[in-house]
């Protein structure tokens, strides 16, 4: 193998696999990104067979081949070298050698015959979504998601697709058994689609979908089947495996009913959280909300460190009210609302609390309260 690229193509091709090539894992294989030319394009691959990650890019293919290289290692090269081209070429014993201006370097390989097949399966489910749609699903969905391994079912994006029209509906929760994130979007489809359950798409695929397809505008293909689901653009592919197990039932979660309503103003309540946040630790993370007809009460009391207090104006609809949050939890569905004012839907001191823009748009979020 023989080609000449240029250098910010190449780097960008490579930096996308920074993240997903897994250098921890108990075969050296994963930590490598395979490169593989054709007659006029050379593709890049990396995998840690959970996420896997295809790009295109253009290049002066000089002999056609394949090598299989450490991924962080041929990144960090190829970032510092000095020239405009890299000429990257095939050696014995799978070594690769990477030239620029008066800079010359030879990489360990492995044999690009271990590196695992990606899987392709016949896409049951295929719709487009917009960049921008799909980034406010990702943004809006994965804070919610849980970090705990052993609850692996809590640990992705649940997404369920309203077939009934052609332009029909994507809807993603995520739940960490503490709060709940639900947003929707809308899909184009060539026909009606037949998902008939939704599927748990990982975490850490969807955040480097984010990182792949969002940062420019344009429609997405997205393909859904039995095991996999695949995401294609612009010569770049990204597959995740599915999440097994069951979902919890997310509706009976969302409150109804809510007799006490707060609006409060979205940036002023952001910027008190953030300053209440600065005092708060593992052992005294709640905050405490004290409600009147016209002010919202914010304190902490931590002993460690000291107290905040912030006064917010607020509409509030109901009898008095005192409850306590998680300050990280209550500050981050605040940030997910899109609207210029939250309102806060209470039942009483001990029931879940529904967060939405007052005009209830496209998204929402959940927060069981704290006792202090």
């Amino acid at each position: 193998m023989e080609c000449i690229f240029n250098k910010g193509t190449l780097i960008q091709g490579l930096q996308l696999t920074q993240n997903i090539a897994d250098k921890k894992n108990t075969m050296p294989i994963l930590g490598n990104v395979m490169i593989k030319s054709h007659k006029e394009e050379v593709e890049i691959f990396a995998t840690n067979l959970e996420v896997s990650i295809r790009t295109r890019i253009p290049a002066q293919i000089q002999q056609e081949g394949v090598l299989s290289l450490q991924a962080q290692k041929t990144y960090e090269v190829v970032r510092e070298l000095p020239g405009s081209e890299v000429h990257l070429k095939g050696k014995e014993n799978f070594w690769g050698e990477i030239e620029s201006g008066k800079s010359f370097f030879t990489l360990a390989g492995l044999d690009p015959k271990d590196f695992p097949k990606l899987e392709v399966e016949q896409s049951d489910i295929l719709f487009q979504i917009e960049a921008s749609s799909l980034k406010h699903l990702i943004d809006k969905t994965t804070y919610a998601t849980s970090t705990d391994e052993a609850r692996y079912h809590l640990n992705g994006v649940f997404v369920e697709l309203d077939y009934s029209k052609k332009k029909g509906m994507i809807k993603g929760v995520a739940t960490d058994g503490h709060r709940l994130a639900l947003v929707e979007e809308e899909i184009a489809s060539e026909g009606p689609l037949h998902l008939e359950k939704g599927v748990l798409l990982p975490r850490k695929g969807l955040m480097e979908v984010k990182k792949a397809f969002t940062e420019s505008e344009g429609k997405i293909e997205v393909g859904i089947s039995k095991k996999m689901v695949f995401l294609r653009r612009d010569g770049m592919s990204i597959s995740m495996r599915l999440i097994s197990g069951e979902f919890p039932d997310y509706r009976q979660v969302i409150p109804k009913g809510g007799n006490r309503f707060l609006v409060l103003k979205k940036e002023p309540l952001i910027g008190a959280l953030r300053r209440i946040l600065l005092l708060s630790s593992d052992r005294y993370r709640g905050v405490r909300l004290n409600l009147t007809k016209q002010e919202a009460i914010l304190s902490l009391h931590n002993p460690d460190i000291g107290e905040a207090r912030e006064n917010l104006p607020a509409e509030y609809t109901g009898d008095p009210l005192e409850m306590g949050f998680n300050t990280r939890y209550l500050l981050e569905a605040v940030l997910a609302c899109d609207e210029e004012n939250v309102q806060f839907d209470f039942k009483d001191e001990l029931s879940p609390v529904l967060v939405q823009g007052p005009e209830h748009k496209k998204s929402l979020a959940v927060i069981m309260p704290m006792r202090f």
